[in-house]
């Protein structure tokens, strides 16, 4: 398996599904430098207060009353250590009671899933088909608007994709499972106040109700993980006639999983995205640091050598980012008024699709990672 560095270029965040509570999950220290969030460990809170008082700490979280005030005696003396789990730093004070957690391994250790990154692979490949081999479109678009009327029976939302990757998938056999891609591990997370702009008909507007205090691995930090692409699990069986009846049974399309090549299509993917989404902000009144940050990247992109590439992956990425953004470039404008009706169930009333954006630290985009093959 090949070795990559795997470099943050904006903050990621990968949830766990979990949303902390101030004073249940977590305590918060307002009056600290950086901000720390202890993540309350139950079984050391509990040696600290003593277990006569534990009918008092439920009676707390039942009132959600403030932690720090009402055992102000027990926890003048300890350390976060003492009674955390593990601490976060939030660098700001957004005035918010929940926390969005951010995925941790067994050892408590902050990653990016494998399958996170292979779902933005998949993506990025599935675009890349999408507009650059027609019968491809054609074919999956056909069997995507079948899926759209059974979905509308049954009273649900159009499928977002369209995408029945049948000439991807043969047969049941998915030449995904001949890319094998593992976590990458971090050290450390930050929690960073993620806002919210929807734009509306005076303009863009921040929208505190969809802004959301977020667990992230920060930008600039490196970590490693290991891929295995099609070509050397291919070739790790020795017998060539065996490695002809696999790439055989499989399709033409393995080659797309060779390293090199799909290091080209990823970019390719992320610049075409990223230089639509600019197309779109410099006529839009929003924040320049946005801006920068997007051609910041794209220059990045650009400069990418052979054996590297920048993928988005995460929470908080953006519709086009999440789909490949190719469906308003292929479909026809009704059929595509029709999908973002279903997605939304709104009236848009000629505003852009889509049109919220998410920031992190005033402007910066959220996802964006470097992986570098070593």
């Amino acid at each position: 398996m090949n070795n990559l560095e795997i470099q943050t270029l904006t903050p990621v965040h990968i949830g766990s599904g979990q949303i902390l509570k101030k004073n249940v999950d977590f305590i918060f220290y307002s009056n600290i430098h950086n901000y720390p969030i202890a993540i309350i460990d139950d079984s050391k809170f509990l040696a600290i207060i003593g277990e006569e008082k534990i009918n008092k700490w439920l009676h707390c979280i039942e009132e959600k009353k403030d932690l720090r005030s009402e055992f102000s005696r027990e926890l003048a003396k300890i350390s976060l250590d003492q009674i955390a789990k593990r601490i976060i730093y939030s660098m700001t004070n957004p005035g918010r009671n929940e926390l969005y957690e951010h995925i941790h391994n067994a050892s408590l250790k902050p990653y990016i899933p494998g399958s996170s990154l292979k779902g933005a692979i998949r993506t990025a490949l599935l675009s890349y088909l999408f507009r650059t081999e027609p019968s491809f479109f054609k074919k999956n678009f056909v069997l995507g608007m079948m899926k759209e009327k059974k979905y509308q029976k049954l009273n649900r939302k159009l499928i977002t994709h369209f995408v029945a990757d049948d000439e991807i998938v043969q047969n049941n056999k998915d030449i995904f499972r001949f890319l094998h891609v593992g976590d990458a591990i971090f050290d450390q997370t930050k929690a960073i106040f993620i806002t919210t702009y929807s734009k509306s008909k005076i303009g863009w507007e921040l929208k505190d109700n969809l802004s959301q205090w977020t667990e992230c691995i920060p930008d600039g930090l490196s970590s490693h993980l290991r891929i295995n692409f099609a070509k050397q699990i291919i070739e790790a069986n020795k017998d060539k006639q065996i490695q002809e009846l696999i790439k055989e049974n499989i399709g033409k399309n393995y080659v797309y999983l060779y390293s090199s090549q799909l290091f080209q299509i990823i970019n390719k993917h992320t610049h075409q995205l990223l230089k639509k989404e600019l197309d779109f902000v410099k006529h839009e009144e929003i924040d320049d640091y946005y801006r920068e940050q997007l051609q910041r990247i794209l220059d990045q992109v650009a400069d990418c050598k052979q054996n590297e590439c920048i993928l988005r992956v995460g929470k908080h990425n953006g519709y086009l980012f999440t789909t490949g953004g190719w469906q308003k470039e292929l479909i026809d404008k009704p059929e595509y008024d029709n999908l973002i009706n279903s997605i939304s169930k709104r009236n848009y009333d000629n505003l852009p699709f889509p049109k919220t954006r998410r920031f992190a630290n005033v402007g910066k985009p959220i996802g964006f990672v470097k992986l570098i093959i070593k």
